[in-house]
């Protein structure tokens, strides 16, 4: 996304979704996905990595995302170095990197 899109989009404001939509539908379709709830401070990371660990059918990219919240929230198992994520059996843990497969 082009940081001038980023960058002119009002955020915390009632109207910061249709703003975004709107700007990025010039390079093409725009698809919603289920709104989990509005994040506007540090203070709600938690709910954030919490919500995304307990998605049913997680992407890859949420997946990651609570991982990368995990590493760097309270509750990280800082002995292992592991984020203790759980996740349904069918739904592959977070990957290391892009260019290693997830892992069922």
């Amino acid at each position: 996304m082009p940081v001038q899109i980023w960058e002119a989009v009002a955020y915390s404001s009632p109207d910061t979704c249709r703003q975004l939509v709107a700007a990025l539908q010039s390079f093409g379709p725009v698809t919603g996905l289920p709104q989990l709830f509005d994040v506007d401070t540090a203070e709600d990371l938690p709910d954030l990595r919490d919500a995304l660990r307990a998605l049913p059918d997680a992407t890859w990219e949420q997946r990651r995302l609570a991982a990368w919240l995990g590493a760097r929230l309270p509750g990280t198992d800082t002995d292992t170095g592991t984020v203790p994520v759980r996740y349904p059996a069918a739904v592959a843990p977070p990957c290391p990197d892009e260019d290693t497969p997830c892992q069922a």
